[in-house]
């Protein structure tokens, strides 16, 4: 298995006016390189710290975090990690050509015309490649954030609920198009959701995240066909996992938390 992310001891503290928080109690978690992971849990379980910590925005209290063989600090360094947020944070003035070779100009990289053409082709906005995120819908701007998240080439991909405040129909028609675009690059990803049947249908594995503090509850592997499209929905072997995560997640309402 070729080395993906590990996670080591990864504890969180966060020390307020009111007292002590512990968002994470050792967090051991490998992938394989290429692989796409889901965190799954409830609010507070601290999905996102995990997601931060891995992408070296944020320092683990305990443990440490590996990339491919090297420390997480290195890959963020040298920009081989891709993130994209829930608010896609387009800069307003700049059109969508201009915010996807932003990350390059930022690195005092060069920036390569043909290759930032190419990842506006590759999420479906060619014929939008001079328009103001204004003018583009919500799913347009998240495909922007997406193409601007791997104009690197990163080695990693971190998405932080990327889709969370789309309506459904077009949740579903970005999953299929990151399943797509996944598909072409097979790039190391990891995913923060809320969705369980998003997880499923993205991934090869899901983490099940308990909170107070959080905590792998439960890893469960995705032995679904790809390529992957819309009709996996209809299947029943994809509700068969739908309904295993969703009794994992509710059967910890009446988990006593873990002493901190």
């Amino acid at each position: 298995m070729s080395d993906g992310i590990k996670v080591s001891g990864v504890s969180k503290t966060f020390r307020t006016r009111t007292g002590v928080t512990h968002a994470l109690q050792h967090i051991d978690l490998d992938t394989r390189q290429g692989e796409f992971v889901s965190l799954l849990g409830p609010s507070g379980c601290g999905k996102s710290t995990l997601l931060r910590i891995i992408a070296d925005l944020e320092t683990p209290t305990t443990g440490e975090v590996r990339i491919h063989g090297g420390p997480a600090h290195r890959a963020r360094l040298e920009h081989r990690i891709g993130v994209a947020f829930q608010d896609p944070s387009l800069l307003p003035w700049r059109s969508v050509t201009d915010n996807v070779a932003l990350p390059l100009e930022l690195a005092g990289a060069r920036v390569d015309s043909g290759a930032v053409a190419d990842l506006i082709q590759l999420v479906g906005l060619e014929d939008f490649a001079r328009a103001k995120p204004r003018t583009l819908s919500g799913g347009m701007r998240q495909r922007v954030a997406l193409a601007r998240a791997l104009i690197s080439s990163p080695e990693l991909l971190l998405l932080d609920e990327p889709f969370g405040a789309l309506d459904e129909m077009t949740r579903l028609e970005m999953n299929t198009e990151l399943m797509r675009i996944w598909s072409e690059r097979s790039t190391t990803t990891v995913l923060v959701t809320h969705s369980i049947p998003e997880a499923v249908f993205l991934s090869d594995r899901v983490v099940v995240m308990a909170a107070r503090p959080g905590r792998i509850h439960q890893i469960v592997e995705i032995d679904l066909d790809r390529p992957r499209d819309a009709s996996l929905l209809r299947k029943p072997e994809f509700h068969a996992y739908v309904d295993q995560l969703q009794d994992l997640i509710f059967a910890q309402r009446d988990t006593p938390a873990v002493a901190s």
